[in-house]
């Protein structure tokens, strides 16, 4: 079996991190969903319903932007022809 050579390095990381990039739609699907059923049901319970959805949608664009960069950061990384 031949070695892998530096440059290859991006495109093998690039053939196992793409598939999971591809679920990502139906891990954040996942996600909205959880956080938005445990919203519910702290609403209903403390009957502060603007102040929870309030923090729901803030953790929701907090964790999208956080995962967002890191993304952008890691395809930055994995550029064909960038040095390390």
């Amino acid at each position: 079996m031949p070695e892998m050579s530096t440059r290859d390095v991006p495109f093998a990381w690039r053939a196992i991190v793409a598939p999971t990039l591809g679920c990502s739609a139906f891990i954040a699907e996942v996600f909205r969903a959880g956080i938005t059923q445990l919203g519910k049901v702290h609403a209903s319970g403390s009957f502060r319903f603007m102040e929870t959805c309030n923090v729901v949608a803030c953790v929701y664009l907090f964790v999208t932007l956080l995962l967002s960069l890191a993304l952008r950061r890691l395809e930055r990384a994995l550029e064909p022809g960038r040095e390390r």
